[in-house]
């Protein structure tokens, strides 16, 4: 899995996990759930701002984050059972399966790293990686997930989990 090559969504063809310039391991977040009275991912707080936290938090561990090119990236190890391991069967894999987990990771990176607006996000903010490890057998890309939502996508969804009430259906992200 580290060393297989595989394709960054910029389409550059990354030679390995094991090529990265910098990566931390199961780097935890923790930030409110968004509300309309706290700042928003497109708002840099001032320092002394207080959130206030009505609705609880929102907690997790991501696998591994990683830097390539001065981009910053999330990456996830996933064991599923798979008929195929490429492609559209991924992606419909992810959507269907982990499309929450991808936005409230690639919140919570943006969060991390001080990502508050569409010029930094294009300059530092890579996108993500999904690694079925059960798909990789050394075949470049095959096995990997790679994707690089936009900015307004991240904002859409913030702005959604804020209008989410606090009855409607909650989803555990591993």
């Amino acid at each position: 899995t580290l060393t297989t090559s595989f394709p960054l969504p910029d389409g550059t063809l990354l030679g390995g996990l094991s090529e990265v310039a910098r990566d931390l391991r199961e780097v935890e977040f923790l930030f409110p759930i968004p509300e309309s009275q706290n700042p928003r991912i497109d708002v840099v707080p001032p320092p002394e701002v207080r959130f206030d936290v009505r609705r609880g938090y929102l907690k997790g561990f991501i696998d591994l984050v990683f830097e390539h090119n001065g981009r910053v990236y999330f990456a996830d190890w996933k064991s599923d059972s798979l008929h195929a391991f490429g492609g559209e069967s991924l992606r419909d894999h992810v959507t269907s399966h982990y499309e929450t987990q991808a936005w409230l990771y690639s919140l919570a990176t943006l969060k991390m790293f001080g990502i508050h607006d569409s010029a930094s996000f294009d300059d530092r903010f890579g996108g993500y990686m999904y690694a079925f490890l059960r798909g990789i057998d050394g075949t470049p890309g095959r096995g990997f997930y790679v994707h690089r939502p936009e900015f307004a996508e991240i904002q859409a969804y913030e702005r959604k989990l804020e209008e989410t009430k606090e009855t409607d259906k909650t989803h555990r992200v591993e």
